[in-house]
């Protein structure tokens, strides 16, 4: 693993960052294929990952619950830190200026 050498972000940042799977599981998604993906394409890759996780109320679809997890938690704290670019009107998301600091952590 190379060393971590951020650009921008500070090491705190960084891992505050990463501190969710699923955020982890967005990085490493965009860092591999740095594309613009709707919402609807992030969770059917990060569903084909196993990125998904036990929905509450059990009964609740996972797919549902991973949408509105990235929607409202994950991907608007990527975006404070520049490390996704995420518009909830058009509901995108894309690699933001900071994310290759991230790359040696994933």
């Amino acid at each position: 693993m190379d060393r971590f050498q951020p650009e921008e972000l500070s090491r705190d940042d960084a891992f505050e960052a990463l501190a969710s799977e699923r955020r982890r599981a967005v990085v490493d998604l965009l860092l591999a294929d740095p594309d613009e993906y709707t919402l609807d394409a992030l969770v059917d890759e990060l569903t084909d990952r196993d990125a998904v996780e036990r929905a509450d109320p059990p009964d609740a679809d996972p797919r549902d619950h991973l949408q509105v997890v990235l929607m409202h938690r994950d991907l608007p704290r990527l975006d404070e830190d520049d490390v996704v670019d995420f518009d909830p009107d058009e509901r995108t998301v894309e690699p933001g200026e900071h994310i290759d600091d991230l790359d040696a952590l994933v």
